[in-house]
């Protein structure tokens, strides 16, 4: 860290949806390589954060976790709001607040996008540093209006907030007006002493990716892009620069440059990824988990088996140790309980899938329904002092249903407890090739031409590299025809 001479502060990701341009691990290789430290700061989501923070710390950079999330007077109500704030966490508290932030701001601040206002930062802003970005800050777009007094309005609120954590960004990215914008910021940041802050909206990592992003913006909105245009001021300056390129840019505002690294500085979260964190189950009679799961499980024993031999024994005994040993008790009594919640609600539930099968614990709780000592199943494939990670039981319920389920365990063990978990869907080869064909205005029938010489069946995930590799046809039309071959290009990228 102490080798830095400037920080990204705002850094947007693929996880920027249909705006970020840029791939973590590129973004992170990038930065091995020019930049000891960065920020990612996606819109309105964490999504990339710990991919990005252990990525990150693997190959010496030194990560910080921020968001920019949208900002407007009431969240509560139906307006639409360009403004944004940067947000990052300096510390463990600024982490967990920043993910109250943003869950607010989409739970509850949903509107077209999730947005947060400034109640919701005096409720969690504690080990965060928030920074009005140069151009859609809510700062910068008053000053835009030549609202003056509005902007300091907004700015003294914000400071208040934050206190010394307030910055107000600056960014020379080529903008119409950009010029006179970051003059008028610099000017009240001057006259309200408040500390000034280097930015440039990283969207891509290179000069010469910038049609990528509006790439992603024209399959976003249904318009099509402007190939003739490959060098739009606006755009190809919203590349990860150099520190010497941005020293050199802000050579007037050095303050600017070095509130980057002091920003920077102040961001130490450490996360640790592998604890164990599990709610507190309630046992009967005030008894452990190592013993209300031991009397659960010789009660199912007994029910199972009309001869319980010492091979049967043997194998609880080993099973309950290893458990015990990599203290996951608790988890088995929480998916033992909300199954028998289901049963008694008489939800459909599917029995536990996948290793778990192996378990005569999980079969004895009525988690499984075959019995591994039948069919010789191995323990060892589900749970494994050697290889330390969370169980994982695959459970199906009815899907008319499966709301009651959540309800019930978020009631149980509090709905800070509990989480559903997103799965993203990338593009696939046949509909990127749709999506570009539509922005580049490619002809329909050529386009569909080219998507269905791509090899496309269930569980199949052919690549366009690959099936010019593969497929005659469309090897021929990409070495050919320019059309295929641009279509082709730019699906790949």
């Amino acid at each position: 860290m102490t080798s830095a001479s400037f920080v990204h502060l705002q850094v947007h990701s693929e996880f920027s949806l249909l705006d970020g341009a840029i791939r973590i691990p590129h973004l992170i290789n990038a930065c091995s390589e020019a930049h000891p430290a960065v920020a990612l700061t996606d819109k309105g989501n964490l999504f990339g954060a710990i991919d990005f923070y252990f990525g990150a710390k693997a190959k010496g950079v030194h990560p910080i976790i921020g968001c920019e999330i949208h900002f407007c007077e009431d969240m509560t109500a139906k307006s639409k709001t360009m403004e944004r704030l940067i947000l990052l966490s300096q510390n463990q508290q600024g982490y967990e607040n920043l993910c109250h932030i943003v869950t607010e701001g989409n739970v509850h601040g949903f509107y077209y996008t999730p947005r947060i206002d400034l109640s919701c930062l005096k409720k969690h802003s504690s080990g965060l540093i928030c920074i009005s970005p140069g151009y859609w800050g809510p700062v910068a777009q008053q000053l835009q209006s030549h609202f003056v007094d509005q902007a300091t309005l907004i700015a003294n609120d914000l400071a208040a907030v934050f206190s010394e954590r307030f910055y107000l960004g600056i960014q020379r990215t080529g903008e119409l007006g950009g010029d006179q914008l970051a003059d008028d910021i610099v000017e009240l940041g001057r006259g309200l002493n408040l500390p000034l802050v280097a930015l440039n909206a990283v969207y891509f990592l290179t000069d010469a990716d910038g049609w990528m992003q509006d790439m992603l913006h024209c399959i976003k909105t249904g318009r099509e892009v402007d190939i003739d245009d490959q060098n739009n001021s606006k755009r190809s300056q919203h590349y990860l620069k150099s520190s010497d390129d941005m020293i050199q840019l802000f050579s007037d505002l050095p303050d600017a440059i070095e509130n980057t690294v002091n920003i920077a500085e102040q961001c130490q979260l450490e996360l640790v990824a592998d604890q164990v964190l599990l709610p507190h189950f309630e046992c009967p009679n005030n008894a452990s988990p190592e013993t209300y799961l031991k009397t659960l499980v010789w009660e199912g024993i007994e029910k199972k088996y009309t001869t319980i031999t010492d091979e049967i024994k043997q194998r609880v005994a080993f099973e309950l140790e290893i458990i015990n040993k990599m203290q996951y008790p608790i988890y088995f009594l929480i998916i033992y309980d909300f199954l028998d919640f289901c049963v008694q609600q008489k939800i459909p539930v599917g029995p536990g899938r996948g290793s778990a099968a192996g378990s005569i614990v999980a079969y004895a709780l009525n988690i499984t329904k075959i019995d591994p000592m039948a069919y010789s199943l191995l323990f060892e494939r589900f749970l494994n002092p050697e290889r330390v990670s969370m169980p994982d039981i695959d459970i199906d319920f009815c899907i008319k249903r499966r709301g009651e389920v959540i309800d019930y365990i978020s009631q149980k063990y509090g709905g800070d407890h509990v989480a559903q978990i997103v799965t993203f869907g990338t593009m696939a080869a046949r509909g990127v090739v749709r999506d570009v064909g539509r922005a580049l205005g490619v002809p329909l029938d050529f386009v569909d031409r080219i998507a269905k010489l791509i090899p496309s069946a269930p569980g199949q995930n052919v690549s366009i590299q690959e099936a010019i590799d593969t497929v005659d046809d469309l090897s021929q039309l990409y070495n050919n025809d320019h059309s295929a071959t641009q279509l082709l290009d730019y699906g790949m990228k």
